[in-house]
């Protein structure tokens, strides 16, 4: 496992990062979540925007700026505009016909929250920290359901409900599906660093069942 922590270390930072003392309290396991929450930060971010470039209609009538929903996705709470609603609730309340208000915020705060409790909520990790590897290998396959309800919900006019991958003249845009990809791709490469791998399988195997599934996180 070790030599895994090291590729994903070396992959993530290179070998210029600056010393903190603070490292002196993690093990390579803590300074690769670490890099890897703040990589997801910016991936969750970039996501967020290019929907609302897509969807501007949403942006617009919530009364906020994009400054402000990029902050917003980090914040560990409950907001009343989603019911209250985190992780994959919050996913699916972007979907529910009856819901009237931001939908690609419900969406992308329903992956970036959903992906905080898989990391216990937290963005700094010492030596007792551990993330269960089950919980993160878990959100990754809910990231891919995510993808594929963006990809095919649709209204009662039988219009997509958010805007996402499509044509641009000749030329099909597949710019969401990648960022999802590299979500799910990080998330795999963490649980695998983490273990748990034979409920991993367990999950794995339910997950052929149904892809509109999600799989537990936890809180």
């Amino acid at each position: 496992m070790r030599l895994t922590l090291c590729f994903i270390l070396t992959f993530l930072i290179g070998c210029s990062a600056s010393f903190e003392p603070r490292r002196l309290a993690q093990s390579d396991t803590q300074l690769v979540l670490e890099q890897v929450r703040e990589q997801i930060d910016s991936e969750l971010a970039e996501l967020q925007r290019k929907l609302y470039l897509r969807n501007p209609k949403y942006l617009n009538a919530s009364g906020k700026t994009l400054r402000m929903r990029t902050a917003q996705l980090k914040q560990a709470i409950y907001y009343q505009e989603l019911d209250e609603k985190r992780g994959v609730d919050a996913i699916r309340l972007a979907f529910n016909p009856e819901f009237q208000g931001d939908r690609v915020f419900a969406y992308v705060y329903g992956l970036a929250s959903m992906i905080d409790d898989s990391y216990d909520r937290k963005r700094s990790f010492y030596l007792l920290d551990r993330p269960s590897g089950t919980a993160i290998f878990n959100s990754a396959r809910n990231i891919e359901t995510a993808l594929y309800l963006l990809r095919s919900e649709r209204d009662s006019q039988g219009e997509l409900y958010l805007l996402a991958d499509g044509y641009e003249g000749q030329n099909l845009n597949a710019s969401y599906s990648v960022l999802h990809g590299r979500l799910a791709a990080k998330q795999d490469l963490v649980s695998d660093a983490l273990g748990d791998s034979e409920q991993r399988t367990l999950n794995a195997v339910a997950r052929g069942v149904a892809s509109t599934v999600f799989l537990p996180i936890g809180f």
